[in-house]
């Protein structure tokens, strides 16, 4: 459910850094529980390593680490705990130093210039609820195992471990996701690592309270998620549709002369023109150009103005204007494929071009 359900859905063959986040933050839970009562130095040492290395890839990781320190304090085992504390200090404030000044800038910058839009988190809450809504209806059964076994039990067991850290992980990441998903550019995958928190919940739940209809939940919730997945409420089913549309477009686009820019970003990828800077906006570039901020040239807009692209592709309701950036060095040559065919006007009659409708 936390990999392959339609909380991660797409981003599961996404080349962004979550996924391997969410596997080695993972692993380093796993390596504690199942290890700690056995062998305590190495499931500590295996834990930190494997959560640093989850920090890594994303510096919002971080809850794993908070619930796996929590979960030794709360029982008692006090030196393994500084010793995860003292290590995640060993391994985090070492690298930060080294990677230098442009390192750590952009790490606060990323974080202090992103505008909070309560709209954008509400909207990312609704969806990792109805994403994860067969995983929710476990909550009852594991507040039942709470009430039944107490906050330390006469016997921990691995049942009871799975449970302290997965709630205590729950409360962590649910208290990073809500402000942090509230951000310009967030999305859902701010909730991945309280999927998996609620997961282990859930399972141990499942384990403590030994409830009659366990098996009949488990088949519910997943015909309900199938149901759920399959009707396409949630998410996109097929990309053939888009590829069908990116081939039309970049059937007339590859005709243009360059250097070329397309409000497609998908059309700018370096590999696919050879004489172009590979101009790929960021998610909070609109924010930025929003607030006046700085950018060389002056933005994609600046150079447009100037005339330093031959071929643009931009909105079907772009008329003089693009991104700040006067149009009057471009002639309106038609529509491709619900975008419109820019040329500069000392490109227009160099080259005979076919547009595809």
């Amino acid at each position: 459910m936390a990999f392959l359900g339609p909380l991660p859905g797409w981003w599961i063959l996404s080349v962004r850094p979550d996924i391997w986040a969410l596997a080695l933050e993972t692993a380093g839970v796993a390596a504690l529980l199942l290890l700690h009562q056995k062998l305590p130095r190495a499931a500590v040492i295996g834990a930190a390593l494997l959560i640093y290395a989850a920090w890594s890839c994303k510096q919002t990781y971080v809850a794993g680490a908070g619930a796996s320190l929590i979960f030794l304090l709360a029982r008692r085992n006090w030196r393994d705990a500084l010793l995860l504390a003292s290590l995640s200090a060993l391994l985090v404030v070492p690298t930060i130093l080294m990677l230098g000044p442009d390192y750590r800038f952009t790490q606060r910058a990323a974080a202090i210039a992103a505008d909070f839009q309560l709209e954008t988190g509400w909207g990312n809450l609704v969806s990792a609820i109805e994403k994860s809504f067969p995983l929710l209806l476990a909550l009852p059964l594991v507040y039942r195992a709470w009430r039944e076994q107490g906050f330390r039990p006469a016997m921990p067991s691995l049942a009871s471990d799975a449970l302290l850290l997965g709630t205590v992980g729950l409360g962590l990441s649910l208290a990073e996701a809500l402000p942090a998903s509230c951000k310009s550019g967030a999305a859902t995958n701010y909730y991945f690592t309280c999927f998996l928190m609620l997961g282990l919940a859930a399972v141990a739940a499942f384990r403590l309270t030994a409830v009659r209809w366990t098996p009949f939940f488990v088949c519910s919730a997943l015909v309900l998620l199938l149901a759920m997945a399959s009707s396409g409420r949630f998410g996109t089913l097929s990309i053939r549709p888009e590829a069908e549309l990116l081939a039309r477009r970049w059937t007339a686009w590859q005709q243009q002369p360059e250097p070329r820019y397309s409000s497609d970003s998908r059309l700018n990828l370096p590999w696919l023109l050879h004489d172009s800077p590979p101009i790929v906006r960021a998610f909070n570039y609109e924010w930025d150009r929003a607030h006046l901020r700085h950018f060389e040239a002056g933005g994609i807009g600046g150079l447009i103005e100037s005339g330093f692209f031959a071929s643009l592709l931009l909105p079907r309701e772009t008329t003089d204007v693009y991104d700040r950036g006067l149009l009057s060095l471009y002639i309106r040559e038609g529509e491709v494929a619900g975008l419109v065919l820019f040329r500069r006007r000392d490109q227009v009659f160099s080259k005979s071009v076919t547009i595809h409708p």
